[in-house]
């Protein structure tokens, strides 16, 4: 009887299972909690080689790419320069409550904002 009892405490019982690490929650409780309604910054650059749709498909374009990414809790907004040859694209893009807005031009669009996308503070 004894080895019994024993053998039951040893099963792990359902509601002891391990629960899987939720690990956006702890990104976010380590990254983005501590911004208190501040935001962070990324900017980047880069060099790329890219395949295109065209009559030779082993030819390359390349591109110059950079911009700044700002990040809190409650919005995301990115703006984007492209540059391939003499040709320079810029984009933005935002995402926020209620909000997905994006846009790609050959001018800077952040100098006129579309007022209905666009809100007037971050």
């Amino acid at each position: 009887m004894h080895l019994r009892t024993s053998l039951l405490l040893l099963l792990p019982l359902p509601g002891l299972a391990a629960k899987p690490v939720d690990y956006l929650e702890k990104c976010w409780q380590q990254q983005g909690q501590p911004l208190q309604g501040r935001y962070a910054a990324f900017s980047y650059q880069e060099q790329t080689q890219e395949l295109g749709h065209s009559q030779y498909p082993w030819q390359t374009t390349p591109y110059t790419k950079k911009g700044t990414a700002w990040l809190s809790g409650q919005r995301y907004v990115r703006q984007d320069t492209l540059t391939q040859g003499s040709k320079t694209y810029y984009s933005q893009t935002q995402v926020g409550p209620g909000r997905c807005c994006s846009s790609i031009t050959g001018r800077k669009p952040w100098l006129r904002p579309r007022p209905n996308c666009w809100p007037r503070s971050w």
